[in-house]
C-alpha cells in the first residue's frame, strides 16, 4: 500500500477513533513498511521501523509499571528531542501515568517550580540530564521482557509549557481528544494544500528541528506525520553545517521551523550574493521576484526555473529534496517570504500557541497570497473572532485547562490570543503586533510597536536582536533598543546610526523613534524564539539589561593563556570561520565574534567532540568566551 493511499485510510480512522492517546497509539505504530526515525551514528545511517519503536514502547511501558507503584501521576520526560523521546512519551502513556514534557531550555528554577505543582515525583532521563532532586529513571538501563499480550491501561492527559517568552509559570493540558481533533485537521490541510501529496514520490521525510516538547513541534513536526506512517530525520547537533549536510544526505522533503532558521537562511544567502558586487545582487533580485512572479502563473514551471537557474545557491543550503516549509512561533519577515520562495523553497507562515494548539498556517501555492504573510484560515477544528482588536480562538483542538501560578483554569470558552489581528475580504487573518506591547502616546494615540519594526532591516550591520517598545514613567517614549553581536566600532555605531536616521525621516511623526539604546545584555531569552517586550522590560526594571548610549565602548580583560587555552581559541574559530586574531580569551561569542545561535551549537559540539565531554545549553550558566569554557572543563575534568 502507498502512502498516498495510507493517507486515505487514517484519514478515514480519525473521524471514526475513539479519542483516547491509546487509540491514537494503535493507528500510529500499525505502519509495518516505513521507517519512523532516521538518523546518523559513527557515519552510518540508522534506520528504525514502526514494529522496533513499539516494541520498545511495550518494554519501557512494562518497565515503568514494575519502577512506579502510582497510577495517573505526572512523570517528568526529561529527554531531549530523540528517538527516546517518542518512546519515553508513549511509554508513560501505556504505564498508565501522564508525561509532562520538561522544556529542557527553561531555567531550572522555572522547571523545578512547575514540577512542584504537577507533583512530579520521578522522571524519565536519557543521559545527564538534571535530576531536580527527583527519582530519575534512565531510559536506556529499562529492558523488561514482555509477552504479546500483556494488557496496558494507557492514561489520557499530558502536560506541557509554554515556550518561556516571559518566564512565568503556565502548564497547558490537553487529553486525548484534543489532539486527536488537531490530527483531524491534516484532512482539510490535504485537501486544501493538493501540491502537498503529488509533488513528490519518495517517502516523505520531515526534519525534526523543532524540540518535540513545545507545540509546533509536538503537533506539526510529530503528529501530524508519524501518525500517517512518515519518517523523522533526527539531527546529530542543531550547527548550520549539521542541518544543512542531514537534509541533503538524508533527502528531507519537509522542513518546520521558527522564523531564527529562516532568517538566518535569508541573511547568509544575501551576504554572499553582496560580496560579489551590486551588478550581480541587482540580477540576483530581479531573478527572486522574477520566479516568485512566474509561480503565480506556473507554480511548475516557476519552481523549475530556480532549480536551473539557481543551482548553485540551491546546493550551498538543501539541495533539490525539500519541497515544502512551515514557519512559525513569531513575526516572519517579508523579504524572508520573498526570498525563500524565489529561491524555489515553498514557505508556509502558520499560526499557534501552546494554549490553542496549531490553529491555521497559509495553504495557497502561490507566492500572491503566501507572501502576505497571512497565517491563513483557522482549521476546522477551531473558530477565529476578533474583539476589541485582538484575536480569540475557541474549539475542539485548544488544550482543555491551564495551569498559571498553580491555579487551574478551564478554557472551554474563548481564549483571547492578546494579538491584534485583522481579518481581509478572502477570510485570511493577519497577526499585527501584541495588544500588552502597544504604546500609547502623549496625543492618546495607540501605537503599535510591530509596526515600526517592520521599516528597519539590520541584517547588513552587527546586530542580533532588535525591539522597539514604550519606556519612560508612562510607557509613552518611542524607544528603539539594539543588541549587537560583536563589539561595536565608532564607524559602525556612526553606520547605524545613520541608517535609523534614514529610515525615521520616513516615519510618521506619531511613530518616529525618539530614544535610541545599545545594549550588550540579553534583550531576548536566550530559551525564547523572540524578542518578548514584557522580558525587555522586567530586564530593565530589574537593572539586568542595561541601556547605553552609543559612545559605550567595552574592553577586553587581560587573561592569562594556556594550551587549553589555545585549543579553546582554535575551537571557536572553527566554529566561527573568522580570523583567529580576533578571539580573546574573554571574546563573547555572540556579541563580540558575531556568533549566531545556530553557531553555538556547532560550538558545543566542537567542544564535546575534542574533549569527551556532554556540555549541553544552560540557560542558568551559559557558557559564552574561551574563559568560561576554559574554567567549565577545569571544574569537569579533575
Amino acid at each position: 500500500m502507498n502512502q498516498r493511499t495510507l493517507q486515505r485510510v487514517y484519514t478515514r480512522h480519525l473521524r471514526e477513533s475513539k479519542p483516547t492517546f491509546e487509540n491514537i497509539f494503535e493507528i500510529n505504530f500499525s505502519h509495518t513498511d516505513f521507517p519512523i526515525f532516521e538518523y546518523d551514528e559513527n557515519g552510518e545511517t540508522i534506520k528504525i521501523s514502526y514494529p522496533e519503536a513499539k516494541q520498545r514502547i511495550r518494554e519501557v511501558a512494562r518497565g515503568l509499571e514494575e519502577l512506579i507503584p502510582e497510577k495517573n501521576i505526572f512523570i517528568g520526560l526529561n529527554i531531549d528531542s530523540s528517538p527516546n523521546w517518542v518512546i519515553g512519551f508513549w511509554a508513560i502513556l501505556m504505564s498508565g501515568n501522564k508525561p509532562y514534557l520538561i522544556n529542557l531550555r527553561h531555567p531550572k528554577n522555572l522547571t523545578k517550580s512547575i514540577l512542584e505543582t504537577l507533583k512530579v515525583k520521578y522522571l524519565l532521563s536519557d543521559g545527564e540530564n538534571e535530576d531536580f532532586g527527583l527519582k530519575n529513571l534512565q531510559i536506556s538501563d529499562i529492558f523488561y521482557e514482555i509477552e504479546a499480550n500483556h494488557q496496558f491501561n494507557f492514561a489520557n492527559e499530558i502536560a506541557l509549557s509554554t515556550s518561556g517568552t516571559t518566564m512565568n509559570e503556565k502548564i497547558c493540558i490537553y487529553s486525548g481528544k484534543e489532539i486527536l481533533a488537531q490530527l483531524s485537521n491534516t484532512e482539510y490541510i490535504l485537501s486544501k494544500c493538493r501540491e502537498s501529496k503529488r509533488m513528490y514520490k519518495k517517502t516523505i521525510k520531515l526534519l525534526a528541528f523543532l524540540p518535540l516538547y513545545h507545540i509546533f513541534g509536538l503537533i506539526a513536526v510529530y503528529f501530524w506525520f508519524t501518525y500517517f506512517g512518515y519518517t523523522l530525520v533526527f539531527l546529530k547537533d542543531y550547527s548550520p553545517q549539521t542541518i544543512l549536510h542531514t537534509v541533503r544526505k538524508h533527502e528531507v522533503t519537509h522542513i518546520f521551523a521558527v522564523p531564527l532558521l529562516w532568517r538566518t537562511i535569508e541573511d547568509e544567502v544575501r551576504r554572499e550574493v553582496h560580496k560579489k558586487g551590486e551588478a550581480l545582487e541587482e540580477k540576483f533580485n530581479k531573478g527572486i521576484a522574477k520566479i516568485n512572479n512566474l509561480q503565480n502563473i506556473n507554480y511548475a514551471l516557476g519552481i523549475s526555473m530556480a532549480r536551473r537557474h539557481l543551482k548553485e545557491v540551491r546546493n550551498a543550503l538543501f539541495g533539490d529534496s525539500v519541497k515544502f516549509c512551515i514557519s512559525g512561533g513569531s513575526y516572519l519577515n517579508d523579504s524572508t517570504l520573498k526570498l525563500m520562495s524565489g529561491i524555489g523553497y515553498p514557505l508556509y507562515n502558520g499560526y499557534g500557541a501552546s494554549e490553542i494548539g496549531i490553529t491555521s498556517f497559509e495553504l495557497s501555492k502561490k507566492p500572491k497570497h503566501r507572501l502576505l504573510n497571512s497565517i491563513g484560515k483557522p482549521f476546522p477544528s477551531v473558530s477565529y473572532q476578533i474583539v476589541d482588536g485582538t484575536l480569540r480562538v475557541k474549539g475542539q483542538s485548544t488544550c482543555h485547562s491551564i495551569i498559571i501560578e498553580g491555579k487551574e483554569i478551564h478554557t472551554d470558552e474563548w481564549f483571547d490570543t492578546l494579538d491584534i489581528a485583522h481579518v481581509d475580504e478572502t477570510g485570511r487573518y493577519y497577526i499585527d503586533g501584541r495588544k500588552t506591547d502597544l504604546i500609547i502616546t502623549e496625543n492618546g494615540e495607540n501605537v503599535n510597536p510591530d509596526e515600526i519594526e517592520k521599516n528597519f532591516n539590520f541584517s547588513s550591520f552587527p546586530v542580533l536582536y532588535f525591539s522597539v517598545i514604550g519606556l519612560g514613567e508612562k510607557r509613552d517614549d518611542i524607544s528603539l533598543i539594539i543588541q549587537p553581536n560583536k563589539k561595536l566600532q565608532t564607524s559602525e555605531i556612526e553606520e547605524i546610526k545613520k541608517y535609523i536616521d534614514s529610515v525615521n525621516e520616513t516615519l510618521p511623526f506619531s511613530h518616529k523613534i525618539k530614544s535610541l539604546f545599545l545594549s550588550y545584555d540579553d534583550i531576548q531569552n536566550r530559551n525564547a524564539i523572540k524578542v518578548s517586550r514584557t522580558y525587555l522590560r522586567k530586564g530593565i526594571e530589574e537593572n539586568k539589561i542595561h541601556l547605553l548610549s552609543f559612545d559605550k565602548a567595552i574592553k577586553n580583560e587581560e587573561y592569562e593563556s594556556t594550551s587549553l587555552t589555545e585549543i579553546l581559541i582554535d575551537l571557536f574559530q572553527e566554529a566561527l570561520n573568522v580570523d583567529r586574531s580576533l578571539i580573546t580569551p574573554t571574546s563573547h561569542f555572540l556579541y563580540d565574534l558575531n556568533g549566531t545561535s545556530l553557531d553555538y551549537f556547532a560550538l558545543l559540539s566542537l567542544v564535546n567532540a575534542r574533549f569527551n565531554t556532554n556540555i549541553s545549553f544552560d540557560p542558568n550558566d551559559p557558557l559564552a568566551t574561551v574563559q568560561d569554557f576554559e574554567r567549565y572543563l577545569t571544574e569537569h575534568m579533575k
